[in-house]
């Protein structure tokens, strides 16, 4: 009886997390993009990392993007697009030849970049300028 009961409970755990996710990269992810220049000129191929100030109690994935030809970026959390509501540190990195190279930012400790991620309808855009 003891067994069955284990059985059906463990049953249980695993439809309600199944119905309601893990969290991570599916949570409540707010759409975030924006434009990287330096000297008034797109800058291509940086790395952008929000690192959560206070991480939720289930982030479990980093929210990145890279910049396009047009300095354009759109931030994703694992696969998804987005990033969950709150408090980042921005680093930037930049990507030459695939490798990542250090430029202004490039540490979330150190950076002087920070966005605030609220939920909103519209994307919020996030130009950042690299001197």
């Amino acid at each position: 009886m003891k067994r069955l009961a284990l059985f059906i409970a463990a049953h249980v755990v695993f439809a309600v997390l199944g119905a309601t996710g893990c969290g991570g990269a599916s949570q409540n992810l707010v759409p975030v993009q924006g434009t990287i220049t330096q000297n008034g000129e797109p800058l291509a191929g940086v790395k952008v990392y929000f690192k959560p100030v206070v991480a939720p109690p289930d982030f479990d994935a980093e929210s990145t993007a890279v910049s396009d030809a047009s300095g354009r970026y759109k931030i994703q959390t694992g696969d998804v697009d987005g990033a969950p509501v709150g408090s980042y540190r921005v680093a930037l990195s930049k990507i030459v030849d695939g490798e990542e190279t250090l430029i202004p930012y490039c540490r979330p400790i150190d950076s002087p970049l920070t966005v605030e991620v609220t939920p909103t309808a519209d994307a919020p855009a996030y130009d950042f300028v690299v001197e």
